[in-house]
């Protein structure tokens, strides 16, 4: 990887480059499939519950009860996962929430050190250094389809 120190492994970088993507939610599944197997939506939100929660763990302070208490369906107006039907299930809410909780996330979360000067926009960096040693991401995952052509 062309970049000097990740704090992650590759796996977990996928997984955070996928949710800062243009289609995060569609893109982390797409990651977990390639990866893992062509599995129902439902084991794949089951997994995938289980492969984010460390990795939101070890880039961010959470509270637990923040996040249990936002994730209900009547509080959920309030949470990163606004407009979601009170009948969405569990799971699927879960990996949003965490999903949401990755995007926000800034480079110096994830890597200590690149190539590029500080001041270097995140989707750059992604583009530049990041995506080339990804197994499934793309650069059309990042961008819009007018910039891929230059």
């Amino acid at each position: 990887m062309n970049i000097k120190q990740m704090k992650l492994d590759e796996l977990s970088i996928e997984f955070i480059m996928a949710s800062k993507s243009l289609s995060p939610f569609d893109t982390v599944i797409e990651v977990y499939k390639g990866h893992y197997g062509d599995f129902s939506l439902a084991q794949s939100l089951d997994a995938l519950v289980e492969i984010l929660s460390p990795i939101v763990q070890a880039t961010k302070e959470i509270r637990l009860e923040k996040v249990l208490s936002e994730l209900l369906p009547v509080n959920r107006w309030k949470s990163v996962v606004p407009g979601l039907p009170d009948n969405t299930p569990l799971n699927e809410t879960i990996v949003r929430y965490l999903i949401s909780e990755m995007r926000n996330l800034t480079k110096e979360k994830f890597c200590t050190a690149s190539e590029m000067p500080n001041d270097t926009p995140l989707n750059d960096l992604i583009v530049n250094l990041i995506l080339p040693d990804m197994k499934f991401l793309k650069r059309s995952h990042f961008l819009v389809p007018e910039k891929l052509e230059q």
